[in-house]
């Protein structure tokens, strides 16, 4: 870290320490930029606007990740069948399905099916 105050506002995510405190919902986070950014979802200002399907969004960077869609561009790919993902959290998801274990189960069922 080049500043000792950006390695303690680090240490705060290891630490689990969260001295920024939304009055709204009272959700806390370890950064007041954080806090900053998660103070738009409340005030329902949606101002960043895809050009191609006119989606609006609350902040920049779910605008970005949302115009991968138009694009195209799917870079995470399945090593065992091939299939693409915009998105690395779905071809984690899809993975599963190869893998034939079942992440959830029922509690109130005897057998594992």
């Amino acid at each position: 870290f080049a500043t000792k105050s950006r390695l303690t506002v680090h240490k705060r995510i290891h630490a689990d320490v969260k001295l920024y405190r939304c009055d709204e919902c009272g959700t806390s986070f370890c950064r007041s930029s954080s806090l900053k950014r998660h103070r738009v979802i409340h005030s329902g200002l949606r101002p960043y606007t895809c050009e191609q399907c006119g989606k609006t969004f609350n902040q920049m960077s779910i605008l970005e990740r949302h115009r991968l869609l138009h694009s195209g561009i799917k870079p995470h790919v399945c090593d065992e069948c091939g299939l693409a993902f915009t998105w690395l959290p779905s071809l984690r998801r899809h993975q599963l399905s190869h893998s034939g274990s079942k992440t959830f189960c029922c509690d109130l069922l005897w057998t594992d099916s």
